[in-house]
């Protein structure tokens, strides 16, 4: 009984792992074209630089990520120990 549970959590992780690897060559697949499609952009810019306006495009040409900002003053943890500190 054991050893079938041992073995079917074995499983459970690798199959686990087989996804996360193909997740990770899919995200790499899809940046390698952004890439392309970016140098394609950028090199339609150089042959045509009076039909593209240079402020708004040179936008397309970075990632935009979303950051997580805190706002100053604003205490995002909580104490370890809240009945110690009266809370």
């Amino acid at each position: 009984m054991r050893l079938k549970q041992e073995l079917a959590t074995a499983a459970d992780l690798v199959s686990a792992i087989l996804k996360r690897e193909q997740l990770k060559r899919e995200a790499s697949q899809q940046a390698k074209a952004v890439w392309e499609k970016r140098e394609d952009f950028a090199s339609l810019k150089r042959k045509f630089p009076s039909l593209l306006n240079a402020k708004e495009d040179e936008e397309l040409f970075y990632d935009k990520e979303r950051t997580k900002r805190v706002k100053p003053g604003e205490q995002s943890y909580a104490p370890l120990f809240p009945t110690m500190y009266g809370s």
